[in-house]
């Protein structure tokens, strides 16, 4: 479907910021990059679409890496 790759790019852009921001960020830029995935989030209209990203972020926050859709 037209724009249906947005949808993907943009999931996998989340899980990517979520592992930095697990592995790498310090010095109070950590805050600002949490702020940036809730924003993020909240552009996923697709409620499906939503609950796998927040299913692979708690992945991602139990040490998982390197995930993708």
């Amino acid at each position: 479907t037209a724009g249906g790759m947005k949808g993907f790019c943009q999931a996998n852009a989340i899980l990517t910021l979520k592992e930095y921001l697990l592995d790498t960020a310090s010095n109070g830029r950590g805050e600002a990059l949490e702020k940036a995935l809730d924003l993020a989030m909240d552009e996923i209209k697709d409620p499906a679409m939503r609950q796998e990203v927040l299913k692979k972020v708690k992945e991602i926050e139990e040490g998982k890496r390197d995930l993708y859709f």
